[in-house]
């Protein structure tokens, strides 16, 4: 019996074995705003035969206890986002500006003849605004707050009340950044 089942979320997967996004975007399957869809769902979304999919999957998914993925699923909520900004955020911080430069200058030096060019540099100018901005309020906001509950033996009293707005508008923001995901592969043809 195989580690994945047809019946379970995109998201869940990714989250067992974040080694598989790479898949998942290979074949078009959204693990983070579509992340509640089934395997089989998001298969037959995409025009892919369920079984072989999920065959392919499990080929992939790199054994457990190999030392070169970490378990979110057990981690603390204070090692989770510790490992969100040291390792995410930090990415991010170090890839963004150069990602900048170099649409910046493909978008100048050829955006007259493929104006594609020039929408790839404006979405990317948007998702790098969004990813800074997103960052900085997980960094200040929310994740001081996930790091107060999970070192309070008591419900701590926020600023805001409950966590469920913050997370809420994170959410929101995550639905954002996927919506301009989906233009740049338009735009890029994939």
């Amino acid at each position: 019996m195989g580690t994945f089942k047809l019946t379970d979320t995109v998201g869940d997967v990714v989250a067992r074995r974040p080694v598989l996004s790479r898949m998942f975007e290979q074949a078009n399957i959204d693990y983070c705003c579509g992340g509640r869809q089934t395997l089989d769902e998001a298969c037959r979304e995409r025009g892919l035969d369920p079984p072989a999919f999920l065959a392919a999957i499990e080929r992939a998914a790199a054994p457990a206890g190999t030392g070169q993925e970490i378990d979110v699923l057990t981690m603390s909520l204070t090692d989770l986002a510790d490992h969100v900004e040291q390792t995410h955020h930090a990415y991010l911080r170090s890839e963004l500006p150069q990602l900048d430069r170099m649409t910046e200058k493909v978008a100048s030096v050829h955006g007259e003849k493929d104006s594609r060019l020039r929408g790839v540099r404006d979405v990317f100018v948007a998702l790098s605004e969004e990813f800074f901005s997103h960052m900085m309020k997980e960094e200040r906001i929310l994740f001081p707050m996930i790091r107060e509950l999970d070192a309070s033996e008591d419900t701590p009293a926020f600023h805001c009340g409950t966590l469920a707005g913050p997370i809420r508008r994170m959410e929101m923001e995550h639905e954002e950044v996927g919506s301009l995901l989906e233009r740049l592969r338009e735009l890029t043809g994939g």
